[in-house]
């Protein structure tokens, strides 16, 4: 690994792999004494967010008006764990829309110098579509990827 990572991007989307993901970037952001920052996206199509009660999907029950703030906190509750072994602050950003686009966005507008991601997320509709999430930002983004299975 490279020592002059100071700043990780760890994708989170409440998956099991984003739990391994954020897992193997604690460890790394501990081991280097980088900057952690969770990344996480609310899936929406046409301006709403998108909720499925099948295994795999969201299977939040939304009960508040603010659907995007409700799912991104209930997620966070489930990472809590993970990440009190970081004894660190770090930072959060939650976004919406499309997870590639999105991310991709987001990792050139900051300061990141890697992006740890699962290796199959809860993007179900995109990945039976048009490939993995994963797949997709270690073929695009313009830094260092790490896809954690």
């Amino acid at each position: 690994m490279r020592p002059d990572i100071k700043h990780i991007a760890v994708c989170v989307d409440g998956s099991d792999a984003s739990v391994k993901a954020l897992s193997k970037a604690v460890e790394l952001a501990n081991q280097l004494k980088a900057t952690l920052s969770l990344v996480e996206v609310v899936e929406t199509f046409g301006g709403e967010v998108i909720y499925f009660g099948y295994p795999g999907y969201y299977q939040i029950p939304v009960t508040s008006d603010n659907k995007v703030e409700e799912i991104a906190n209930k997620r966070l509750n489930d990472l809590l764990p993970a990440l009190n072994e970081l004894g660190a602050p770090f930072h959060r950003k939650v976004l919406t829309g499309s997870p590639v686009s999105e991310i991709l966005k987001e990792m050139e507008r900051s300061d990141y110098d890697l992006l740890i991601v699962g290796s199959q997320g809860k993007s179900a509709i995109g990945r039976f579509f048009i490939g993995s999430v994963s797949d997709r930002l270690a073929k695009h983004a313009k830094i260092p990827v790490m896809v954690v299975r």
